[in-house]
């Protein structure tokens, strides 16, 4: 396993900093549509390998979020195989987002 894990809260503090990051939702695009946390952009595992590596950013922080967690993770395990070396799954996915009542943008809200 190499990446790392961070809480929603951890996540909400450092967007709240300005931290720097590419926040991936890994989610189909009608879920993200639907709602999504703010900067994060849409990638579904299906193509997010070939993405990421045809836009060169191995070395960059990648969070990972999905509806719960487990998806995250396989994502992190298959990118970590890559090469790709800053990875932190956010645990408890767009769920544990939602039940400190973060904020989330789309067509929901």
């Amino acid at each position: 396993m190499a990446f790392e894990r961070i809480t929603s809260n951890n996540l909400h503090d450092l967007q709240k900093q300005g931290e720097s990051m590419l926040l991936v939702d890994l989610r189909l695009p009608a879920d993200f549509a639907d709602e999504h946390i703010a900067g994060s952009i849409n990638m579904p595992i299906a193509v997010l390998q070939a993405e990421l590596s045809r836009q060169g950013i191995q070395r960059v922080p990648i969070y990972l979020i999905c509806s719960n967690g487990s998806l995250a993770y396989k994502a992190a395990d298959i990118l970590a195989s890559l090469g790709f070396e800053r990875l932190v799954v956010m645990a408890g996915g767009l769920l544990a987002w939602r039940v400190f009542g973060f904020p989330l943008v789309g067509r929901k809200h």
